[in-house]
């Protein structure tokens, strides 16, 4: 099977080119850094490998986000980014500049927060205006997930539906991940709040997309509908990676030791007797939550890789290793993979928990980053922690959801008709549970 029969996958919401301001900001991880220069720069290697080089088909559809000013993670469906026009057009719209002006960025991701009272998504002049007819993006538009819901449940903007759609589309926000559009859009024409127009001018933005893609060609005119599935994981790849990883980190610091009148670093491996390894992510292979899953053999904790490192040069100093704190913590989602009732004579029966997705209306079933088909959830503010548990108080459920946090998980029934009853959930790991 080749890539180009799944056409479906070749539009990534990605990359995240939102300058971090504040550290406390719950994407952090995904972005590129505090100064737009580098955001562009690290930008458009990130969205021209993606696009590929052909002038009228795209490899694959990159995404900027979250377009703009959303550094703002405990009221980011109600709060509001104000700033000056100079802050804002020195500042956050840099890389969404550079990147539709010089290297032809596709399609942008509008946030969540509103700017200066205004919801983004419902801001003709910041997306219409700004991005699509000053900076000249060609291409789609999309809100984050629930952000044209938020336009009248989170910033109270409009009171309906109906009018938080409209809108949307007349500030050309092209497609709403969420439901607002599926189930409002309709009744926003009957009202007379747009036209058929306003939908159709979404719709062509998001046909040329699906047409530069190659989706209604034959498969050859597209130069990239031979690429196969075998390319992921290639070893050329992996060996990329490995390259890039070992160049990545940046040395701040080489201070003389005293005792041996050298520098630090690099250590002398034919000197060492004990070396210590200390911290809580020292034996974790932490990765984001939007990050693609590489293979179990390339998942190398530090400790193990310098455990290997010594085996594989047969350096004979000892490894002592001690996390010396614990960083777990909480989160509104989770991705359960499987799950195991245990009955009271202690036998166990294994369950695929992709197939039990109608127990609370915030449960998805669906693939995300590599996996397999796994069950997720839950909607915002419906998770609350006491005493190192996870306790589910949602309306949407009938569970009380305790997830241990130490690896093993239980979940007690608050079903009236199943009472006491226990299952035990084990997952690989707790970033594939919680993030």
């Amino acid at each position: 099977m080749c890539i180009r029969d799944s056409i479906y996958t070749l539009t990534y919401w990605s990359p995240v080119i939102e300058p971090v301001r504040d550290p406390r900001w719950g994407r952090t991880g995904e972005s590129f850094g505090e100064d737009p220069f580098l955001v562009s720069q690290i930008g458009k290697g990130f969205i021209q490998g993606l696009m590929g080089n052909d002038p009228v088909y795209l490899k694959a559809v990159p995404c900027g986000k979250h377009y703009f000013a959303n550094n703002s993670e405990f009221n980011r469906h109600t709060g509001s980014s104000d700033m000056d026009d100079r802050d804002m057009r020195e500042f956050y719209l840099v890389p969404y500049r550079n990147l539709i002006t010089k290297y032809n960025l596709p399609s942008i991701m509008t946030c969540y927060n509103s700017i200066n009272g205004v919801p983004m998504s419902a801001s003709k002049f910041l997306v219409d205006t700004i991005a699509r007819k000053t900076y000249g993006l060609n291409g789609y538009i999309t809100g984050d997930c629930g952000a044209i819901q938020d336009i009248y449940t989170g910033h109270l903007y409009v009171k309906t539906g109906a009018e938080a759609a409209a809108l949307g589309l007349k500030s050309g926000v092209d497609t709403d991940c969420g439901s607002v559009y599926q189930t409002s859009a309709l009744e926003a024409i009957k009202l007379g709040l747009i036209t058929e127009a306003d939908m159709d001018i979404a719709l062509t933005n998001m046909f040329t997309v699906r047409m530069r893609i190659g989706e209604f060609d034959p498969k050859s005119k597209v130069p990239y509908s031979g690429i196969q599935p075998s390319i992921i994981n290639s070893p050329g790849h992996v060996i990329l990676a490995e390259e890039i990883a070992t160049r990545t980190p940046v040395l701040l610091k080489n201070n003389v030791v005293a005792r041996t009148g050298s520098k630090a670093l690099p250590l002398k491996t034919d000197a060492l007797k004990k070396i210590a390894v200390i911290g809580p992510q020292a034996d974790r292979v932490e990765l984001g939550p939007y990050s693609g899953r590489p293979e179990e053999a390339n998942r190398v904790s530090p400790l193990a890789g310098i455990k290997n490192y010594f085996e594989k040069n047969n350096i004979k100093a000892e490894v002592a290793y001690n996390s010396g704190g614990n960083t777990s913590r909480t989160s509104e989602f989770f991705t359960l993979v499987r799950f195991s009732t245990v009955t009271k004579d202690g036998s166990v029966k294994d369950f695929d928990a992709s197939k039990f997705d109608a127990a609370a209306q915030g449960i998805v079933v669906g693939a995300r980053q590599g996996q397999s088909v796994t069950m997720r959830g839950i909607n915002d503010g419906t998770w609350s922690q006491y005493n190192n548990c996870l306790l589910y108080t949602s309306d949407a459920a009938d569970d009380l959801l305790c997830v241990d946090l130490g690896g093993r998980r239980i979940i007690k029934k608050k079903n009236k008709k199943k009472k006491g009853k226990k299952i035990m959930i084990t997952l690989k790991t707790i970033s594939e549970a919680v993030h």
